[in-house]
């Protein structure tokens, strides 16, 4: 039985997915996206993703490229400059961060993504803030191509950030516990505020 398949991720299913996405960007996320896109283009026509999702090269070879390693390793390079956009995360202020996602979190979200994405709040306090993404572009448009798996793919560069914003100087605990991606009703985003009250 033959398990190679045809790529989930050819040059035309990848501009679609990359034309649809910068379209609901606003101009301060299109630009980290455009820095994304030119990791994406060259590894889609080298990968292709057996039933199980690990990946493979054209050939038969195991990849030994992780299949979000393509995304993730420019973003890494750019990170403060991401949370910077998109939370109102400043260097010279770390300490303010979860007074910032507070703020930003959600209503960048919304700027940025509009219908594409549908935000919900479950807690919102002064030590947590947790929201429920309900609706997610990247999820809808990899389940209408047939390609669910590739999903988590992009769910990737979320544990960029995370990883930055674990750092103690940020005060601040990320967990996702759900997502669309594993079938759960939506993503769970939530952020605690860690360092002592004051």
């Amino acid at each position: 039985m033959r398990t190679d398949r045809k790529p989930l991720i050819d040059d035309a299913f990848a501009s679609r997915f990359l034309r649809a996405v910068s379209e609901r960007l606003s101009s301060t996320e299109l630009e980290h996206w455009q820095d994304t896109q030119a990791s994406v283009r060259p590894e889609a026509s080298r990968l292709s993703l057996r039933p199980t999702g690990r990946p493979r090269v054209r050939g038969g070879r195991e990849s030994p490229l992780d299949s979000s390693e393509a995304l993730t390793r420019p973003f890494q390079e750019q990170i403060t400059s991401y949370i910077e956009a998109r939370f109102g995360i400043v260097q010279d202020a770390p300490e303010e961060a979860f007074s910032n996602i507070s703020r930003n979190f959600k209503s960048r979200g919304e700027v940025s993504f509009g219908r594409s994405f549908r935000y919900a709040d479950e807690v919102w306090d002064d030590r947590r803030v947790f929201v429920n993404i309900e609706r997610c572009l990247f999820h809808e448009f990899f389940r209408r191509n047939g390609a669910l798996e590739v999903t988590p793919i992009l769910c990737a560069l979320d544990n960029v950030w995370a990883d930055e914003l674990s750092k103690a100087r940020y005060g601040v605990r990320f967990e996702r516990p759900t997502t669309l991606a594993r079938g759960d009703d939506a993503c769970r985003f939530q952020f605690t505020k860690t360092e002592p009250p004051e």
